[in-house]
């Protein structure tokens, strides 16, 4: 199912990533509004350098989307916490840049071009129905002016 379906029938969209020819395998979900906020929330507190600050933000980020490690189901952000503390950091940079992706594949169904591909496509055999669905609409007004 792609993401614009997920986000249509449950509310969050979820997505497999694979490492090392996948002997690794997570699956993380997009970030929800309540926790994206409280991760703001968090991160308003946080003090350090830029690359510390940036490093807890990835980490955090990462632990509110990681829902499963290696088939192994995560089922809370503490235990998420745990999980990365022990992966090697390339294994989290890898996780991050992959999170990052996802929510950026999932923003972009917002722009309504996925969303019209996925449920205003319509199988026919007619040729003339085949049209873009911008068109119809623009021949339907231009006689409705006539």
């Amino acid at each position: 199912m792609n993401i614009s379906e997920q986000l249509f029938e449950n509310g969050y969209a979820i997505k497999e990533v694979l490492l090392l020819d996948g002997k690794i395998a997570a699956v993380l979900r997009n970030l929800s509004a309540k926790d994206q906020l409280s991760l703001e929330r968090y991160m308003s507190a946080v003090e350090g350098s830029t690359a510390f600050i940036l490093h807890t933000y990835s980490v955090r980020l990462l632990s509110r989307t990681l829902i499963e490690y290696n088939e192994k189901k995560i089922p809370s952000q503490e235990k998420a916490l745990s999980v990365i503390d022990t992966l090697p950091g390339a294994v989290v940079d890898y996780l991050v840049k992959a999170q990052h992706s996802f929510e950026k594949e999932t923003a972009k169904v917002f722009t309504g071009e996925d969303i019209k591909d996925t449920f205003f496509e319509t199988a026919s055999t007619d040729s003339d129905s085949k049209q873009p669905l911008d068109q119809e609409i623009l021949e339907k007004e231009e006689v409705s002016a006539s």
